[in-house]
């Protein structure tokens, strides 16, 4: 007889088949992308494995664009807003766990109704503020950016951790001389590591993974991060910028001056005998005079 909580030999197989295939359903992308990467241009669509094995690709990545620039810049505004943000959500989870102040409820409120905005929403007031202050196009300001967004969740569940703590630990580091942030600096920091790791890991994964803001607040080939890297990746960089068009005698700007200068479409058939028939007037009839009618 199987004991309480334990399972059968054919839950055991299904569960770790389930397992296998989520973890196989997983690792195949990353490891098709990185079978792409070594095909050249002629087979990235096919779905052999590396029959003509080149690293054209990473030639033109590395030496074409601004990829290592795009991918320093990267890490720079996610270390930052990853250090800062659980700094931040962890003082402010612990100030609110333990203390009780003026203002205490409205600024979690506060941090939760923050949540409810979608981004599109945020975009325009971040941008008029950040314009204010000088911080377009800057990693600072997009650092900032970022914080609004991880700071809010990340502090109410820093909170609910520091909660799960017994208080009797911080009124012993008090006993033995510790103020209050040596208190939740030696003693209660310690113990909300797991705490610790979720809310880095979600700061991390908020500034690398997000579009909008970086696609908003920075421009120029040596401001750009990986997320907001241009379209045309695969252009050569002499390409994008207007160079070859330059040297072929095209002195106009890539992009909306070509709209411009693009011939108008021909014009149907229909189009023109309709506009003939409004505008063609009708023939004027000379009617006679009463005095010729009576001369006559």
């Amino acid at each position: 007889m199987r004991g309480r909580g334990e399972r059968g030999p054919l839950a055991s197989v299904a569960l770790h088949a389930g397992l296998l295939t989520a973890a196989l359903a997983a690792v195949f992308p990353p490891f098709w992308l990185l079978v792409t990467s070594f095909k050249p241009k002629t087979e990235t669509f096919t779905t052999s494995l590396v029959q003509n094995f080149t690293l054209e690709n990473y030639t033109h990545v590395l030496g074409e664009t601004y990829f290592l620039t795009w991918f320093w810049n990267s890490v720079v505004v996610v270390v930052m807003t990853t250090l800062l943000g659980v700094f931040i959500s962890a003082t402010t989870g612990y100030a609110v766990s333990r203390f009780r102040f003026p203002g205490m409820r409205p600024l979690m409120w506060t941090l939760l109704i923050t949540q409810m905005f979608p981004m599109a929403i945020l975009i325009v007031p971040l941008y008029n503020l950040m314009a204010q202050l000088g911080l377009l196009n800057q990693p600072v300001g997009l650092i900032i950016t970022y914080l609004t967004i991880a700071v809010p969740f990340c502090a109410w569940m820093m909170k609910g951790f520091f909660d799960t703590i017994p208080v009797s630990i911080d009124e012993s580091g008090r006993v033995d001389g510790l103020n209050p942030f040596g208190t939740f600096w030696r003693l209660i920091l310690p113990l909300a590591k797991p705490g610790l790791a979720v809310t880095g890991f979600y700061s991390f994964v908020t500034a690398w993974a997000e579009v909008a803001y970086a696609s908003a607040f920075m421009t120029g080939e040596e401001n750009l991060t990986l997320m907001r890297r241009p379209a045309d990746l695969r252009q050569p960089v002499r390409r994008r910028l207007g160079l070859d068009d330059r040297r072929r005698g095209d002195h106009r700007r890539p992009g909306r001056d070509r709209l411009r200068h693009r011939p108008a479409a021909p014009r149907r058939r229909t189009d023109l005998r309709r506009r003939q028939v409004l505008t063609r007037r009708p023939p004027v009839r000379h009617l006679a005079s009463p005095h010729s009618r009576h001369q006559g």
